[in-house]
């Protein structure tokens, strides 16, 4: 009998301001994130030493589309996902705008 292992990741919910310019973007769905990642997976590498990454956060209101999607490994995604979690924050507070935060988040560099 095959013995299956999950990892469930908790994000906590961030009450977000709705703005129209800075709406929470829902996630998409696992099967079309996943096949996303695997048609991006350089060649001679595997899925599992890369995150799919937003570049604009979905809690910056940030897309599904590929064009705002790339790869991380694992070490460096945590480093962002930690920024963009304090920046998200942040825009809630009103210490930044989302368009700032965006900004910041465009130029992110590991």
């Amino acid at each position: 009998m095959k013995s299956l292992t999950f990892l469930f990741v908790c994000i906590p919910q961030i009450a977000f301001a709705q703005t129209a310019s800075c709406s929470p973007t829902p996630r998409m769905s696992y099967e079309e994130s996943h096949a996303i990642k695997q048609s991006m997976v350089p060649p001679g590498h595997s899925m599992s030493e890369f995150e799919l990454d937003h570049v604009i956060p979905l809690c910056m209101g940030g897309s599904n589309d590929r064009s705002n999607l790339q790869l991380q490994r694992w070490d460096e995604a945590k480093r962002k996902d930690d920024d963009e979690w304090a920046l998200c924050e942040m825009v809630h507070e009103g210490v930044l705008t989302c368009d700032e935060a965006r900004q910041t988040m465009k130029e992110w560099k590991p």
